[in-house]
């Protein structure tokens, strides 16, 4: 199994993006040093939010199909969610530690991106800003969709 983990790779524009990232913390002397690192937390930390967007998204449209006036569904409720929140942070978490920073990969993801000259990495970083704004809106459109279908909020 560490062979297949070995030669797993992320999808190219996560690639790209961890470049983009990675080359702007890499201009600041107190982040060389920490600057891969920092990317790869960057990257995981927004994508938490876009899975906690889906999170809070299904269980809007899951909450409706219950009946909350029985004390026992909403602790099973509760739990379930709880369960499935942690089992995607940690599956978030396995993602960007064997696609990044497992063998020290992000090296080869440098080099691969490193012929891109300023212009075509602030297309990139354009690229990125437009990726994250995305993610952001779906998070605050879930946190939305929430007050609108939930039985508490009317």
């Amino acid at each position: 199994m560490s062979n297949w983990l070995d030669r797993a790779r992320p999808p190219k524009y996560l690639r790209c993006f961890f470049y983009i990232v990675y080359s702007f913390y890499r201009s600041y002397k107190s982040e060389r040093k920490e600057a891969p690192v920092t990317a790869i937390l960057f990257l995981a930390f927004c994508h938490m939010f876009f899975f906690l967007g889906v999170f809070i998204f299904l269980y809007s449209f899951y909450i409706n199909t219950l009946n909350l006036n029985d004390i026992q569904t909403e602790y099973k409720l509760d739990s379930y969610l709880k369960l499935t929140f942690l089992c995607g942070f940690t599956l978030n978490c396995i993602f960007f530690y064997y696609g990044f920073y497992s063998n020290r990969k992000w090296e080869s993801y440098i080099i691969e991106f490193s012929h891109l000259k300023k212009k075509d990495r602030r297309k990139k970083a354009i690229h990125l800003f437009i990726y994250l704004l995305i993610m952001m809106l779906f998070f605050i459109s879930s946190g939305w969709m929430i007050m609108q279908t939930s039985p508490y909020y009317k």
